[in-house]
């Protein structure tokens, strides 16, 4: 049992209880390119309407500009705690097929995919 563990009102995956959302990180650690592709691997195999998969993923590394625009757009209390991350990633819905028709819920399909990376 993780020191995160969270108490539920019933019994959930652990993988879900023992989630933790830390407010600092390890200025020092970095975050390899295998780990990264783990990740997103895991957000790739995420359920979507009509196999759409309309997330794609913004990935900066600590220091190069896409990481220090995504870092700009965060609200000044989270930017305190973000800013030593070893990456941000900002996840984006595409909202219309090439077309330009309306996809099917892509920002629900998003949040599946996001929650799915986090795990």
């Amino acid at each position: 049992m993780s020191p995160h563990t969270a108490t539920t009102a019933a019994a959930v995956h652990p993988l879900l209880a023992d989630r933790w959302s830390p407010r600092s990180f390890d200025a020092a650690h970095t975050l390899g390119d295998e780990e990264l592709a783990t990740l997103l691997e895991a957000a790739r195999w995420a359920p979507s309407a009509y196999n759409a998969q309309p997330w794609r993923f913004l990935v900066g590394r600590r220091g190069d500009t896409t990481y220090l625009r995504i870092l700009d757009a965060l609200v000044p209390f989270n930017r305190e705690w973000a800013r030593t991350g070893s990456l941000l990633v900002a996840a984006v819905a595409e909202e219309r097929v090439e077309n330009g028709v309306l996809q099917h819920g892509p920002a629900y399909d998003t949040g599946l995919s996001v929650a799915q990376l986090v795990l």
